[in-house]
């Protein structure tokens, strides 16, 4: 039976870049999401890893049969069906499946120095979800032996989609973990309870699908990846044929990458948020022109900002201050992690001297004189001036990390690294339009940012910040 599934939607989100670049098409700094990368690109047997979330041209001639969902809860009977001509791969490779989940969690424990390890956390989770998300990027990226697309061992496009799953759960976990400063409770060692908590928090419906595992094979897959004995039917060679410490390396420098992102996401929503509760009027009253200005701008661009800078951006000092602590904590321990595997432990040490670099003069005022602002300027304006020059700083200091960050993922693919310079414009390319768009749209100004150096023009006049 050929599938039924309206792609139009599906179709859209990758005309409007929802999804990013694909992996081959761009270095890792600029991919919207490691999920999204990987999603149009087929395994060794023709199927799309993306299945029913490749675009249509990539699915066409590929069996994608679906059906109404048999199983007990959130999914049972939903308007989004489960595919089966996925779940039947599923099951043919299963033995080589839990094999595998077991090799990736043994040799990401083994090479952070973890090895006999005794409670696994959901933040565990996270690390192993996103190193099996890794794999096919690995896989297609690397310098030595690459793999073309359609050559991708079925073995790792089946975890990759399993994994997608996982860290949905363990990606949940740490927006609470960040929130709340509590960690993994003692249910979370629990399979079922790992399997109701997604049942319950509808983690099994996706955008035109459900999950289509059962339960003892979603179970089984918490059950592995928490204890790492796959059962004595276990088949770990086809992993173990492609995981190896280079590639742990390359998939450690891809978590630090995407938390160096939430952090400055994170900070530079926040910059925009506060700027907004200063030039909105309490009370009721009308917002000033520029605070209206501001509010619209945040508006149209919220769906280009993760759900962890927002809930950074909206919450109190206090509360945002603790959970940006908690963030670059975990950066820390995911440092630390990758130092083991790799033996590079000075990156840490260079991002954070670089953020500290980038603290030099405010450069409010400067700014303020180039919006015409000298004499009386308007506080809405003042306020403004300020929250630019911090932005732009903000930028600066994460440029310099982004640019070390990619040339290491280079290094570890084996690939040359040409001198990379970043510049504001990467990082709409990578993020969406952040405050200094805001400012070329509503005050034209030209500005050019890099991790050394900040030129704002306007109105024939040029500051150097």
């Amino acid at each position: 039976m050929t599938h039924s599934l309206d792609l139009s939607k599906v179709d859209a989100l990758y005309t409007s870049g929802y999804f990013g670049p694909p992996a081959l098409a761009a270095p890792e700094f600029y991919w919207i999401s490691l999920m999204g990368s990987l999603l149009a690109y087929k395994d060794g047997e023709g199927r799309p890893l993306g299945e029913e979330m490749a675009p249509s041209h990539v699915q066409r001639g590929v069996p994608m049969e679906m059906r109404e969902c048999p199983y007990a809860g959130s999914r049972h009977n939903h308007q989004n069906q489960m595919n089966v001509s996925s779940l039947r791969q599923f099951s043919a490779y299963w033995p080589a499946i839990v094999g595998g989940l077991a090799v990736l969690r043994e040799e990401y424990l083994r090479h952070a120095g973890r090895d006999g390890v005794g409670r696994i956390t959901l933040i565990d989770l996270w690390k192993f979800s996103r190193t099996g998300i890794a794999l096919p990027a690995w896989l297609l990226r690397r310098a030595h032996a690459p793999l073309a697309d359609g050559e991708i061992p079925p073995v790792s496009s089946i975890i990759y989609r399993m994994m997608l799953g996982v860290n949905r759960v363990a990606h949940l976990q740490l927006l609470m973990i960040s929130a709340t400063g509590v960690e993994s409770p003692e249910w979370a060692q629990q399979p079922a309870a790992l399997y109701e908590y997604t049942d319950g928090n509808e983690l099994f419906i996706g955008l035109n699908s459900v999950c289509a595992g059962s339960r003892p094979m979603i179970e089984e897959t918490f059950r592995v990846l928490l204890g790492g004995d796959p059962g004595p039917s276990a088949d770990r060679a086809p992993m173990r044929a492609l995981v190896d410490r280079s590639f742990l390396v390359y998939a450690g420098l891809l978590h630090l990458l995407e938390i160096q992102k939430y952090i400055f996401g994170a900070k530079a929503a926040s910059a925009l948020q506060d700027l907004v509760w200063q030039t909105t009027r309490p009370g009721g009253a009308a917002p000033s022109p520029l605070g209206a200005a501001l509010k619209a701008f945040q508006e149209r661009i919220a769906s280009q900002v993760s759900s962890l800078a927002q809930e950074v951006a909206f919450a109190g000092e206090e509360i945002r201050s603790t959970m940006l602590a908690r963030i670059e904590g975990f950066r820390a321990e995911l440092h630390d992690d990758y130092c083991a595997t790799s033996g590079d432990e000075g990156l840490l040490d260079e991002i954070v001297r670089g953020e500290r670099a980038a603290t030099g003069e405010p450069g409010a005022g400067r700014v303020l004189e180039l919006l015409g602002g000298a004499g009386a300027p308007a506080a809405d304006t003042v306020a403004f001036a300020s929250a630019l020059a911090d932005y732009l700083r903000l930028e600066r200091s994460h440029l310099a990390a982004f640019e070390l960050l990619q040339k290491r993922l280079d290094r570890a693919l084996g690939r040359p690294s040409p001198p990379l310079v970043l510049g504001g414009d990467d990082i709409t390319k990578a993020f969406g339009p952040k405050l200094r768009d805001f400012a070329a749209e509503h005050f034209g100004l030209r500005i050019v940012n890099t991790a050394t150096c900040t030129t704002i023009r306007h109105g024939g006049h040029e500051l150097r910040l």
